[in-house]
């Protein structure tokens, strides 16, 4: 993913690393509230299409600039796939598939569980080469530094569905679809991750709202999937 954010994003990233203090009329309940100023009396730029009144940047963020739109969509779409995948794995090993009983069914869970795992781990090459490109850049904000990992894992994540989904036959061995969702584990939490963490340097101070809003989508994509689940894995 390169850095396709825009100069506006980049001006306010350069201001939100300025540390800045609220203004006279913020203070004595003016009508200028909105109005950030920083420590040495000068006003902080403000993102195009931003209300004069609503002084997080976040909104208009996500209302104007596609990138920032879609990585909530994003999110959501991980999500939700996780949840079609846990009905998958029901159906490809329970009764209608290799007919495993309850116990067995869960243990199948466990590529999941082991791929999940093993993501901390990878995180931590991505953490010394995210420190390694602060150190490049003299210690300023490069979100883009996040990615690393993702790249990798934004290829195996769709491999590891087509694996699963070839390999869902009762005359494939069942430790087949279960490898295949160790790599779905382990390509669905470094994709996660990413999302997470690269809002936060993003939004900096108002990551929480951005984030806020990651929560959102993902939990409606959440309650949502479910619904028509099992109806996609049913022939007529």
């Amino acid at each position: 993913m390169a850095d396709h954010v825009g100069p506006d994003i980049h001006r306010w990233r350069d201001s939100a690393q300025r540390p800045f203090a609220p203004s006279s009329d913020q203070i004595t309940g003016g009508d200028r509230r909105h109005e950030h100023r920083r420590a040495d009396g000068k006003p902080t730029e403000k993102l195009e299409g931003a209300s004069p009144h609503h002084s997080d940047p976040t909104v208009p963020l996500l209302i104007h600039r596609g990138d920032h739109l879609l990585r909530p969509l994003y999110n959501g779409y991980l999500y939700g796939l996780s949840f079609l995948l846990n009905g998958a794995v029901l159906l490809v090993s329970g009764a209608r598939g290799h007919g495993f009983d309850t116990l067995h069914v869960g243990l199948c869970f466990l590529g999941v569980a082991g791929g999940i795992t093993i993501g901390p781990f990878t995180n931590i090459i991505q953490g010394r080469r995210y420190r390694r490109r602060l150190r490049r850049a003299n210690g300023a904000n490069v979100p883009e530094a996040r990615l690393f990992m993702s790249k990798i894992a934004g290829v195996t994540f769709p491999i590891s569905l087509f694996w699963f989904a070839w390999s869902t036959s009762a005359s494939v061995n069942a430790a087949v679809p279960i490898l295949a969702t160790a790599l779905w584990g382990w390509s669905f939490y470094t994709l996660i991750l990413m999302t997470y963490t690269y809002t936060e340097d993003s939004y900096k101070q108002y990551a929480a709202s951005a984030l806020a809003g990651l929560g959102f989508v993902r939990n409606i994509a959440g309650a949502g999937f479910p619904l028509f689940g099992n109806q996609m894995f049913e022939n007529e």
